[in-house]
C-alpha cells in the first residue's frame, strides 16, 4: 500500500511545478505485497490474526447489487478483479 501522504506530494509536485509535466509515474510502496500479505501484515501491527477470503466474482457482483451499489459500478468491478 501507499501512504496518502506520499500520493498527496507526488499531486502537489504534479500541480505546482513542471517536473512531472507530461509524464507518467507509477505510484508503488517499499515493495510489492499481495492482498493477503497485506492482510496478514495487518493483523501484526493490530496483533490478532486476520485474513482475506477469496469471493466468486458473480456472488461478489450479487452481493454488490443487493448493497445498492449501481450496476455501472458492479460491472467494471467485476471485470477489473477478472482481469487480475
Amino acid at each position: 500500500m501507499i501512504d496518502p501522504r506520499d500520493i498527496a506530494a507526488v499531486a502537489v509536485e504534479a500541480l505546482l511545478t513542471d517536473t512531472v509535466d507530461g509524464a507518467a509515474h507509477t505510484l508503488t510502496g517499499p515493495e510489492l505485497l499481495s492482498a493477503p500479505e497485506m492482510v496478514a501484515q495487518l493483523g501484526e501491527e493490530i496483533g490478532r490474526p486476520l485474513e482475506t477470503v477469496d469471493v466468486p466474482l458473480d456472488v461478489a457482483r450479487q452481493q454488490m447489487l443487493a448493497a445498492g451499489f449501481d450496476p455501472a459500478v458492479v460491472d467494471v468491478a467485476v471485470r477489473a478483479a477478472a482481469d487480475e
